[in-house]
């Protein structure tokens, strides 16, 4: 099931883009975005019980650097975002503020048990 679900929205992206329906430039966008939808499968089996827990958080990681990638080949990224992204600052201020909020999560299951 976690390989079909992976495999087959990246086939899905392969196909649209041999089949014309998107554009060359966006082909890798696509594939992002196709990795992004079928780790979110992988997220709600693991939610049923499936696999193990956890996938939520690299599916939504995946989503956000396709939907980056597609502002960016439309032009749409203000100037100073390839540079603040590339240092490591922009991946290094997400993880810490997903450790902060896994961290209150955490928390505030605790305290209602």
């Amino acid at each position: 099931m976690i390989a079909g679900s992976l495999v087959t929205a990246l086939g899905l992206a392969v196909f649209l883009g041999f089949s014309g329906l998107i554009p060359g430039g966006q082909i890798f966008p696509a594939y992002i975005l196709a990795l992004g939808v079928g780790l979110l499968a992988v997220a709600f089996a693991a939610r049923r019980g499936y696999v193990g827990r956890g996938a939520l958080s690299p599916a939504l990681i995946v989503i956000g650097a396709g939907l980056i990638e597609i502002l960016l080949i439309a032009h749409l990224t203000p100037a100073g975002l390839i540079p603040f992204a590339l240092s490591l600052w922009l991946p290094g201020l997400a993880l810490l503020v997903l450790g902060i909020i896994y961290f209150l999560g955490t928390k505030r299951l605790v305290e209602k048990d």
